[in-house]
């Protein structure tokens, strides 16, 4: 699950100075954050989690369970922004070239008329 990745918990390791404070190195204090967090739908439904985390004391509880939950929304709002730049960049790609068709059947429009310009002048003459 996306809560419980390093991309979400390694910046709660970082911020709270998990490996000093457990005297851990930062892999051994992200597996044990790992460890001590889980996640659940909530009952209430709809898209809402309930992240639990055993921590030493209450305080440290609080403040991870919420940081936790701000890495998690901070890594879908990324994510969500990576996927819609891409989707930008396709439609950008796809505006270019079509620009470009629309050029060459132009120049194709500008070359026909000029046949048929000359044709008629050719023609008027006689």
């Amino acid at each position: 699950m996306v809560v419980r990745s390093d991309e979400v918990l390694l910046p709660v390791v970082e911020d709270f100075s998990l490996s000093e404070r457990w005297s851990l190195s930062e892999t051994a204090a992200l597996r044990l954050l790992r460890e001590r967090t889980q996640v659940q739908k909530s009952e209430k439904g709809g898209n809402r989690l309930l992240i639990v985390v055993r921590a030493p004391d209450a305080r440290l509880t609080r403040d991870l369970v919420a940081a936790i939950g701000e890495s998690y929304r901070n890594v879908l709002i990324e994510r969500g922004l990576k996927r819609e730049k891409r989707a930008l960049d396709a439609l950008e790609r796809e505006l270019a070239e079509q620009r470009d068709q629309v050029a060459r059947k132009r120049e194709r429009l500008d070359v026909l008329l000029r046949e048929i310009q000359e044709k008629n002048g050719q023609n008027g003459g006689l």
